[in-house]
């Protein structure tokens, strides 16, 4: 990706430049560097900015508003998700209107409060446009919208249903981010040999990216703790 944006910059492609510092910022972020990937989404907002409204644009939006949250700049993080909302509906496009419905949910779990509804509308968006990778998502943050509400039964249930959707479509990635989620839900059941079993196989994945790590090492550093086990510390 960094060659790729720098051939992309020595051609003067800046649009196309933009494009890529935004995949560059979504990658990183996936390797947990926060940081840089902090740093390439503002700079993608930066590029995008000047040419004409474009799914590019709305996309480096949504992806620059969510390393704002995670770095507590929260009000610029709901005007950069409100803004990739409307230029979603304005550009007619339901990958960006499915994902931003999906970032205003999860900052409304993130501030103890029910983002179902919004979950809801984003995953219907994605349903009824057919796109598999966004609805993958959703179900992912609608699990864990549920597991921070402690409606363990209705996360059950929506585990079911997004495994049966995944695995029909072969979105393995997404279906790695659920099993984990499984495994939390079975952890607040007290069900720890099964949470345990599903961590043990999940980290066992060859080429598992470190965000996808982070459920299942949480979840078995927690059984091994409570139950007084060696290792626990370290995971």
């Amino acid at each position: 990706l960094r060659t790729a944006l720098t051939l992309r910059l020595e051609l003067g492609d800046h649009r196309a430049a933009g494009e890529n510092l935004r995949s560059l910022s979504a990658t990183l972020w996936a390797l947990c560097e926060g940081e840089e990937a902090a740093q390439a989404g503002a700079e993608a907002v930066r590029v995008l900015e000047p040419f004409p409204p474009s799914p590019e644009l709305a996309w480096a939006y949504l992806n620059n508003a969510a390393s704002q949250w995670i770095m507590g700049r929260r009000d610029e993080a709901l005007g950069g998700m409100e803004r990739a909302r409307g230029l979603g509906e304005r550009l007619g496009h339901a990958g960006v209107v499915s994902m931003a419905l999906t970032a205003l949910g999860i900052s409304l779990v993130d501030r103890n409060q029910d983002g179902t509804v919004s979950l809801r509308r984003g995953l219907r968006v994605a349903l009824d446009a057919d796109l598999h990778e966004e609805a993958g998502e959703v179900y992912t943050c609608l699990q864990d919208n549920y597991l921070n509400l402690q409606r363990l039964d209705e996360a059950e249930r929506c585990y079911a249903e997004a495994m049966a959707f995944c695995e029909t479509r072969e979105l393995r990635v997404y279906a790695r981010c659920l099993r984990g989620g499984h495994a939390d839900t079975l952890l607040l059941w007290g069900r720890w040999d099964e949470a345990a079993e599903i961590c043990v196989r999940l980290l066992a994945i060859p080429g598992i990216s470190p965000v996808n790590r982070l459920y299942p090492l949480r979840i078995l550093g927690t059984i091994r703790g409570r139950r007084g086990e060696d290792g626990a510390r370290q995971l």
